[in-house]
């Protein structure tokens, strides 16, 4: 038998993981904005704000990034700095379009060049920042899968247990 304060603290830590995850996804993909005035580019997220001033983008590189974690390449526009550090990545195939980082390099007069396609850790080497951690390593994305699935079933298990006795 389960004792009815350790479901209750399963369930609390399934529904913790499943609603942390979901926050995340939302908050580093949903109501992105960049904003360029005279003085400063701005990346706005819900939880997160960042600033340079305008010349410190230098150009955008197109790169189609490719890592064994996802079946074909990303496609990325980075926003690159004299010292080819990646200020901000803004990738295509999903939240932004090649019109928005078009209008985004006119507004601040800078070229797009391209890189053609580079590993994750090809692009990291080269652009600093630009390659996120788990495109990086092969096992980046499976283990905190892992971790949610397995909180999950053992969560539900307890319940049930729980339920049951």
């Amino acid at each position: 038998t389960v004792a009815p304060g350790a479901a209750a603290v399963a369930l609390g830590a399934t529904v913790v993981v499943i609603v942390s995850t979901l926050m995340g996804i939302l908050t580093f993909t949903w109501r992105v904005r960049v904003c360029v005035t005279r003085e400063a580019i701005t990346w706005r997220s819900p939880v997160h704000s960042q600033r340079w001033n305008r010349s410190s983008v230098t150009r955008f590189v197109h790169v189609e990034m490719t890592s064994p974690t996802i079946r074909h390449g990303l496609d990325y526009y980075i926003a690159v700095a004299a010292d080819s550090r990646c200020l901000f990545r803004m990738e295509t195939a999903w939240w932004w379009s090649r019109s928005d980082v078009e209008r985004i390099a006119q507004a601040l007069g800078v070229r797009i060049d391209s890189a053609g396609v580079l590993t994750a850790h090809q692009a990291a080497v080269r652009y600093p920042g630009s390659a996120a951690w788990w495109l990086r390593h092969p096992w980046g994305f499976a283990i905190p899968t892992a971790v949610i699935v397995l909180a999950v079933i053992g969560g539900l298990v307890t319940l049930i247990q729980a339920l049951l006795s």
